[in-house]
C-alpha cells in the first residue's frame, strides 16, 4: 500500500490484522479491535495470507500474483469474447503495464479533453484486486449467455463469483447485479427445458446467498456511526449520483455501438460468438450509469458516490478493449502476416 503512486495506507492495518487473524475494526480509532471489521475481507485475503507467510516481501509477492492473475483473466475474457489470441495477449499486456492508460492520456492531452474511461491500475485493493474478481464474473456471464445449458456446478460458480464481487467492491457488484439479471432472462428464454433452467438458476442463487453470508453478517453488525465515518449518508438528490455529461455520452455511444455490432455479428456465423460478450459489457456499461440512483432508491442511503463514476469509466474501458480486440482480429484476417522463410544452413 505504502510504496505505490496512488492508494490508501488505511488498508495496511487491515491486511496486517487479517494476517494475525484479528477481525476487529481497524479503520476507526474509537472502535479499534472491537466487533467485526466493517470492510469486506475478500479483497485483502490473499495479501493477508502472503503477509502472514513472508512479511513485507509476501505483500509484494501477492501484488505480483494479482498482476499476473488479472492479465490472464483479462486475456481469457477477450478470448471468450471472440478476440484472437495475439490481440488478446497484446491488449492484456498493454493494460497491466499501464501502456494503455499512458496512450489514452497522451491522446487526451492532444485534444485537451480527458477521455471518459479508465483501465485497471495498481491501487490496492480497488481496482488491483477487485477487478480480478469482476473480470472473473464477466467471463462466466459471457459463457452462460453464449451457451446457457451448462452444468449446475457452473451456475454455482457463477453465483459464488457474484458473491465475491459483492464482497470485493460493492460498486462493481451493483453492475454485476444487472448483468446477473440479464443472464437469468437469457437462460430462461433460450432453454427448451424451463424447469431445468429454473433449477440451475436456483443453484446459482443458493450459492450466491451462502457465499454472501459473511458480508451480510458484517453489514447487520456494523454500527450506524461507523457507517457514517465511512461516508454513508441519506439523500433524495438522485441526479447527483449520475456521472458527468461526457461520461454519460461516452457510455451511450458504447451501448449504441454494442447494439449495432450485435446486429451485424448475428448475421455472420464466425462472429456470432461475440454477441454474448457484447451483451454483457453493454449491460454493465448501462447499469453503471444508473446503478447509483437505483440503489439509492432501494437502500435509501449511499456512500462515496465518486466510485460510481469510476466504475462507469472502468466498464467503458472493458468495452473499448473488446472493440479494439475485434478490430485487430479482423485486420489480421484481412491482412495476414506472412512468416519469413526460415534460413537453412549448409553443413
Amino acid at each position: 500500500v505504502m510504496f505505490r503512486e496512488t492508494g490508501d495506507p488505511d488498508y495496511l492495518p487491515q491486511v496486517a490484522g487479517a494476517a494475525d487473524l484479528k477481525v476487529g475494526e481497524t479503520a476507526v480509532k474509537e472502535y479499534a479491535g472491537t466487533g467485526l471489521r466493517s470492510f469486506p475481507l475478500v479483497p485483502t485475503a490473499i495479501h493477508a495470507i502472503f503477509y502472514r507467510v513472508a512479511g513485507s516481501a509476501g505483500f509484494i509477492l501477492a501484488d505480483l500474483l494479482m498482476v499476473v492473475l488479472y492479465a490472464c483473466l483479462l486475456r481469457q475474457f477477450l478470448l471468450v469474447g471472440g478476440v484472437a489470441r495475439w490481440p488478446a495477449e497484446l491488449l492484456s499486456l498493454a493494460v497491466i503495464s499501464t501502456t494503455a492508460e499512458w496512450l489514452v492520456s497522451k491522446a487526451s492531452a492532444m485534444v485537451h479533453h480527458p477521455a471518459p474511461k479508465m483501465f485497471w491500475d495498481f491501487r490496492f485493493p480497488r481496482p488491483s484486486v477487485s477487478e480480478v474478481v469482476f473480470v472473473s464474473f464477466l467471463i462466466l456471464a459471457s459463457m452462460l449467455i453464449a451457451r446457457p445449458p451448462r452444468s449446475a456446478w457452473f451456475y454455482v460458480l457463477f453465483g459464488v463469483s457474484f458473491a465475491a464481487a459483492l464482497q470485493s467492491d460493492i460498486y462493481s457488484a451493483f453492475d454485476a447485479a444487472f448483468v446477473a439479471g440479464a443472464v437469468s432472462i437469457v437462460v430462461m428464454v433460450a432453454s427448451h427445458d424451463r424447469w431445468a433452467a429454473v433449477k440451475r438458476l436456483c443453484a446459482a442463487a443458493a450459492a450466491m446467498a451462502l457465499a454472501s453470508l459473511p458480508f451480510v453478517y458484517q453489514q447487520l453488525h456494523t454500527s450506524s456511526d461507523l457507517k457514517r465515518r465511512w461516508g454513508a449518508y441519506s439523500t433524495n438528490r438522485y441526479r447527483t449520483l449520475l456521472p458527468g455529461a461526457d461520461v454519460m455520452a461516452c457510455a451511450l455511444l458504447t451501448v449504441v455501438a454494442a447494439f449495432v455490432l450485435a446486429i451485424l455479428y448475428r448475421r455472420s456465423d464466425p462472429k456470432r460468438r461475440r454477441v454474448a460478450a457484447l451483451a454483457v459489457v453493454a449491460t454493465a456499461v448501462g447499469a453503471s450509469v444508473v446503478s447509483g440512483p437505483v440503489w439509492l432508491a432501494l437502500l435509501h442511503q449511499t456512500i462515496q458516490v465518486y466510485h460510481f463514476w469510476f466504475e462507469t469509466q472502468l466498464t467503458i474501458g472493458y468495452a473499448c478493449l473488446l472493440y479494439l480486440g475485434w478490430l485487430l482480429t479482423d485486420l489480421r484476417e484481412v491482412f495476414p502476416f506472412r512468416r519469413l522463410p526460415e534460413k537453412t544452413t549448409v553443413m
